[in-house]
């Protein structure tokens, strides 16, 4: 049972519009959070301390300090990025291409969204969709070129008259 205050709490948390100073708070302290372990990682540690020390000295696997760094590195100074977001979303989106962070994209489920808007799950699920495009691209691009070749080889010999060639 929650005392009066408790209520409070739990109240001011689900209701993010009366509570915008605390989430630019979270948000800016994710990115003091990512610009230290940054600096701890390049400059106070010797190659092959960085799992060990985040384990002992700040209770953190190295995969979760990883992640902050990736989005300080990505989304520093950025703050259109919702402060209600998670890490691990945050991730995500700092690991699409920039040019993919902002624009709609149509997911599986037909429903459109903004990155800022998704789940872990659909981020993910739009990434694998955008691996897939760009795989499907090159594949094309390959063709093209092993196509071209082929013309260019058949052009160069169209003149000559067939060779038999005894074995």
């Amino acid at each position: 049972m929650f005392h009066a205050k408790g209520t409070y709490i739990v109240r001011t948390l689900i209701r993010p519009s009366h509570n915008h100073r605390r989430n630019q708070r979270l948000q800016a302290r994710r990115r003091r959070i990512g610009r230290r372990l940054k600096y701890v990682k390049e400059n106070d540690l010797a190659h092959g301390q960085w799992s060990r020390w985040c384990s002992e000295s700040i209770g953190m696997d190295r995969k979760t300090a990883d992640k902050f760094i990736v989005v300080f590195d990505e989304l520093g100074g950025d703050d259109s990025t919702s402060s209600q977001i998670g890490i691990s979303a945050l991730y995500e989106i700092a690991t699409l291409p920039p040019e993919e962070r902002t624009r709609e994209h149509t997911l599986k489920s037909g429903e459109t969204k903004t990155p800022d808007e998704m789940t872990v799950r659909e981020l993910r699920e739009v990434k694998a969709a955008l691996k897939e495009e760009r795989e499907r691209c090159e594949r094309e691009r390959q063709a093209r070129e092993k196509a071209e070749m082929v013309r260019d080889t058949l052009e160069s010999i169209g003149g000559q008259t067939p060779r038999v060639v005894k074995l």
